[in-house]
This record gives C-alpha cells, structure tokens and sequence, in this order.
C-alpha cells in the first residue's frame, strides 16, 4: 500500500477527480458544509468527507451497499478495494469504479472501497491543510479552480452520456 503521499505524487492537484477543477470544487463543498456545521457547534470532519465521497460516488451511478457483517472482507476483498482506490489516486474516480462494477466482489465491496477512500482522503486533506475550519487565501484560489473544474468535468459526463 503506498503512503497517502505517494498516492498524490502523481495527480496531487486533482486528487481521485479528472481535473483540478473537480478536486477543487469537492474541497470547496466539503469545507462549506464543515462551516455550516461548525456554525451549529458541530465538528465531523471525517463524517462530511464520507457523505461528500459517497454522493461522487453515487453520481457515477453506485448506490452503498449495505453487508449484513460489513466489518467481514476476506483479504481479496482488501487487496482489490487497494488497488482500486490506488487507481482512484492514479487515474480518476470513474475509471476506478468501472473496474469495481466487473470485480467478481462487486457490490459487496462497494462499502469498503467508500471507506478506505475515505480514510485516505481525509489523511491527505488533513496533511496539505485543507482539512481546516479557516480558509486562507491561497486555498480560496484552488478551491474556486477545483469548482470550475468540476463543473467542467460534469458538463463533460452529461455531453459522454
């Protein structure tokens, strides 16, 4: 498994989306809902991330598959959600859960992917700052480029369609 770093060595700017518009705009709505929520004396970081995480993902057509014992994925089942967020980081998001839906594992492992995605994500917003209640400048800048580009990347989805 590589480091959360390694991960974004490649595609640090766009995280698991096309572009860096898209990854910009996602920070940008996860950190609009975190002040939203802070306002009301809320802090849930990691939970805001998750359902942001889960409606990309449920854009693209998945639904969250509920396991009756969740907790129980056979290594194969681990490997392959690894390699599969490892190719979210690498690529995109949408090639990624194209090769989900033709895993053998498929739609148990729908869950486990959305977590361990997740985890790695909050780590590497966390790391870069931007996992943060204030928002400088500098981050105003790309979270502004990741909305347009997102934008531009669900223009693109319609049009492919």
């Amino acid at each position: 498994m590589p480091r959360n770093d390694e991960a974004t060595e490649e595609k640090p700017e766009s995280l698991i989306f096309g572009s860096k518009e898209s990854a910009n705009e996602f920070i940008e709505r996860v950190e609009k809902r975190k002040a939203q929520e802070t306002r009301q004396g809320v802090r849930r970081d990691r939970e805001l991330l998750a359902d942001e995480l889960m409606r990309e993902i449920e854009k693209q057509g998945e639904e969250a598959i509920d396991t009756s014992r969740p907790w129980e994925h056979s290594p194969e089942e681990h490997r392959e959600v690894q390699g599969l967020v490892e190719m979210a980081f690498r690529e995109d998001l949408i090639l990624a859960l194209k090769k989900m839906r033709k895993s053998s594992n498929y739609p148990r492992i729908v869950d486990l992917f959305h977590d361990v995605l997740t985890d790695q994500m909050y780590e590497i917003l966390t790391k870069a700052g931007l996992n943060k209640q204030g928002v400088g400048r500098g981050a105003w800048g790309m979270l502004g480029l990741v909305l347009l580009l997102l934008v531009v990347a669900l223009l693109v989805l319609a049009v492919w369609r």
